[in-house]
Parts: C-alpha cells; structure tokens; sequence
C-alpha cells in the first residue's frame, strides 16, 4: 500500500507561485528653477520702477539704474538733455536753464553691447549720401553690456548709472573750466556725495533727476578767493523719443532775428559745399487744411502750451502774459500765417507736471540777465520739451 501525505508548502515556497507586484517608478523631486539673469538683476533688492511703453526705467537699493530698452526703439532718433531744477547758490546756474546743447542721439545693438551714439546731422546732400556717410558717421559716446533680456526677449536692459552720477560733460550745466579775465572758476565732482533722485517714464519720454555735488575753486592770479567751497544742485536729464516723420524746414534768412542752427550742404548743382541754416520755429499743423489753405482763420492740431513757473510773484503773473505774448504773435503769425491766440496758450505749472507729447512744455524763470535767450538746439523731428526765459527790469 502506498500512502501520498500532502504537506502545505513552506511560506518560502509559496512565494514561488504568487504573482510578483510591479515595483513603482521611483519619482525624483524637480530641481529648483533657476532664476534668470532678468530676476537676478532684482533679486532681494529695493527697485524702484518707471514702467511705460517707451523705455522702463528702474532704480535698484537708492544707487544703480537701469534702462530696459525695448528692441524697437534700437536705432530710433533721440534727444538727451539737462536742466537745472535747483542749486544752493545761483552764482552758478540758472533755475530752468540748459547750458549745454540737447545731444541728438540713438541707441544701438553691437553684439552684446549697447552703444549711446551722438548723430551727426549738420551735413546733407542729394547725389553721395554713403559718402558723406563715411565721412560724417555717429559718434559712439558710451558703451553699456547688456545686462539680461526682458522675460519675453523683446528689449534690452542695462545699467545706465555713470550717464547720470558722474560728471559728463556733454551734460554738464557747469563749464569745466570757467576763465573770466584773471579770475579762474574749476569744479570738482564729488560722487560719493551725490545721488539718485526721482525717476518718471511716459510714452515718448522720460526723465531722471540726480543731486550732484561739487567742491568749487576761484582763483585770480595766485590767490585762492574760494578753496573747494561746497556746491549741491538737483538736475534733471530728459531723454524724448523723436517722430519718425520729418517736419518741413524753413530756411532762416540772415535779416531776420531768429534762432537756427547751421548746416551744411553737398550738392551735384554746385560747385563745392553751400553753408545755410534752418530756422527754429513751432510745428503748428492747421486742422483745416482746406481752410488755411484758403486764407481762413483755423485752429491748429495742437496747441503750443506754456507753464509759467508757479515760483513768480502773483504780481508778476498777468504781467508776464501781457510781456511775451507780442513777442510770440510776431514770431508765430507772421511766419505761419495762423493767428497766435489760436495757437498759444497758457497755464501756470502743476506742482507734479507730466511732460507727455500733448503738451509742449516751457518753464520760464524770473532771472535778471543783460541779453536775451532763446532754445537751444534743433532737429527736423519736432521737439516737445524746451525752456523760454525772459528778463525783468530790476525793481526799485
């Protein structure tokens, strides 16, 4: 006899016939995003920002600032100027007052390289423009790395601080140098004196005020009449963005008491180059160009708006409409052939003003000077942004 004993397999065994469990993917935790070189530029920092459509303007910790400079506006025509908008002593500068000329320049893109270039506009011609090119090219008058690119890659950013905390003196409203018979004026910039201030952007412009301070020396002959004498002035640096439309100039005429800038001309009609000059002169656009064109009087597209500074007198005010106003009827009217009340008004200035291109702003100061003064520089792209100064007689 045969006995068969069934014995239930050891737990080892049984293993052998169980259905094996699939192992689950062991999952990694993702690396942490690194931040790109735009937020690095940010990060943990105190910014103050400027955004507009034109050029963002940012201020980081109270000491560096940055333009993010959209690619579209690499190459277009600018304008950079600096005014005064106060001083501790006014031996040395005029409230409202540009001392040098607006510099007429572009941004453009050279590698990894942004260059601040000063336009050369003073020679035309009609028959060698690549030669006259060549001979009368931009100026490259600072260069900045690009820093990091906008999030979306669509502009630019750099640090812009040198151009307004040290001493450039394209934009400086001292003379470096000041000689005045035997008597000799120099100024030291002190930049770890000198500072930031506030900054605004708009849709064509922007502005960036900076507080410099200087340490002023007057000599005559051997003697030292002030020694590194203290000297603080808040300055205001405005860059406008130009339209690409070109307004008709007008050639001045040497009989004319006008402003105007010289320029030069290469013609294939002449023999040689022809000296001439355009005159300064509004761009007022009638609304009714049929109108106008008929002689009618019509009002213009905009208006020429001027600020009176709200530091005059009140006595003053009413009086100084009534003293430049024939001024600007003979200057307007009788070149553009539209009645100047139609195209001129007045305002007094906001405490906060918003220079915007619906506006052409002018800020008049009282200043008691020997000669007349009048804007200072000028393109064939209309200017929106200039200073007018006017001279009263000394009060007895």
């Amino acid at each position: 006899m045969t006995v068969f004993l069934l014995l239930p397999a050891a737990p080892a065994e049984a293993q052998l016939f169980r259905k094996k469990k699939k192992e689950e993917p062991k999952t990694e935790a993702p690396e942490p995003r690194r931040p790109s070189p735009y937020q690095n530029l940010f990060k943990d920092k105190q910014v103050e920002t400027a955004a507009s459509d034109f050029i963002t303007v940012h201020k980081v910790d109270q000491k560096q600032l940055y333009f993010e400079i959209p690619l579209r506006y690499l190459g277009r025509e600018m304008l950079l100027a600096s005014t005064l908008t106060q001083i501790s002593s006014p031996d040395y500068g005029d409230i409202g007052f540009k001392a040098k000329t607006p510099l007429h320049v572009r941004f453009t893109q050279r590698n990894n390289t942004i260059h601040l270039c000063r336009i050369t506009a003073s020679v035309e011609t009609d028959f060698m423009q690549d030669a006259v090119n060549r001979s009368y090219g931009d100026a490259i008058l600072f260069a900045y790395p690009i820093a990091a690119y906008s999030p979306d890659s669509t502009a630019v950013v750099i640090d812009i601080t040198s151009l307004f905390l040290s001493q450039v003196k394209p934009l400086e409203f001292l003379l470096d140098d000041q000689t005045s018979g035997s008597r000799r004026t120099t100024a030291q910039f002190k930049k770890e004196a000198s500072a930031l201030d506030e900054i605004k952007s708009f849709e064509d412009n922007l502005s960036v005020k900076s507080i410099m301070s200087y340490g002023i020396t007057v000599q005559m002959m051997n003697r030292k009449l002030l020694d590194d004498h203290p000297l603080t002035a808040k300055v205001t640096r405005t860059l406008l963005l130009l339209p690409e439309e070109k307004m008709q100039p007008r050639i001045s005429d040497s009989r004319v008491g006008i402003f105007n800038t010289r320029k030069m001309l290469f013609s294939e009609q002449l023999d040689g180059s022809q000296a001439y000059s355009l005159a300064h002169r509004w761009r007022l656009i009638p609304s009714d160009v049929e109108a106008y064109d008929r002689g009618e009087l019509v009002e213009p597209e905009k208006r020429i708006v001027f600020y009176v500074d709200s530091a005059f007198l009140e006595p003053w005010k009413n009086r100084s409409k009534r003293g430049w106003k024939p001024g600007i009827v003979l200057s307007n009217a009788s070149a553009l052939k539209m009645p100047s009340r139609r195209g001129i008004f007045r305002r007094m200035i906001p405490i906060s003003i918003r220079t915007t291109s619906n506006s052409t702003a002018f800020v008049s100061s009282p200043r008691l000077r020997p000669m007349p003064w009048g804007p200072r520089g000028s393109t064939r792209r209309p200017e929106r942004l200039s200073t007018l100064r006017y001279w009263f007689t000394a009060m007895r």
